[in-house]
């Protein structure tokens, strides 16, 4: 089975894949870079893109039980985290909860830097950058449910100059299965996504 790297490498892009790879041996040999970094590897990606346009997954292993506390400072506190009225308020959960919370934060800096590698590279204007979660947090009634903790999951697109800066869509269910068929009939070329019609 042909997926998304092949059909954009058919029309001239650079496909690229970090860290988390858990698609198998067909999906993984279908991109043409890898990296088991994130941040650290970006500029390495973006140096063999060249000029062509790009496409990288990124597949963090933040916020993926085991946590590495040992990676960063701690930056939530145990008495400061707000539980979810069905997880038990105990000094394990509120540790546990700090520990995920401190692994997102990783995440958001690894984010943090490889935009600001676009910046300095002149490349964020011309970069959709799309966040995206499969799953809830990995606490009861979250992860692997269908109650809405364990589906309501982040789905942020972030493209200067092209989606205006918090633009909401709320007009209904949106399901990452969906991404690219509903991108795929609305390029007008293989570096260009037009997603204004659509986000107003």
């Amino acid at each position: 089975m042909r997926l998304l790297p092949a059909y954009l490498q058919s029309q001239g892009y650079f496909t690229g894949l970090m860290a988390k790879t858990h698609i198998g041996p067909n999906g993984e040999k279908q991109f043409e870079w890898y990296s088991p970094e994130t941040a650290a590897g970006f500029p390495a990606f973006l140096d063999s893109a060249g000029t062509r346009p790009f496409f990288l997954w990124v597949a963090f292993h933040e916020p993926h039980r085991p946590y590495h506390p040992e990676r960063g400072a701690q930056r939530h506190q145990p008495g400061r985290v707000v539980l979810t009225l069905y997880l038990a308020d105990t000094p394990a959960t509120r540790a546990d909860l700090v520990n995920y919370y401190d692994a997102i934060a990783h995440m958001d800096d690894a984010i943090g830097t490889m935009l600001a590698e676009l910046d300095r590279r002149g490349l964020r204007q011309k970069t959709l950058v799309l966040f995206l979660s499969d799953n809830g947090a990995p606490f009861p009634r979250e992860k692997g449910t269908l109650y809405d903790s364990g589906t309501r999951t982040p789905l942020i697109f972030s493209w200067p100059d092209v989606i205006p800066a918090g633009t909401v869509y709320d007009q209904g269910l949106v399901s990452t299965v969906d991404l690219t068929a509903t991108a795929g009939h609305r390029w007008s070329g293989p570096a260009r996504f037009d997603a204004r019609p659509k986000l107003q």
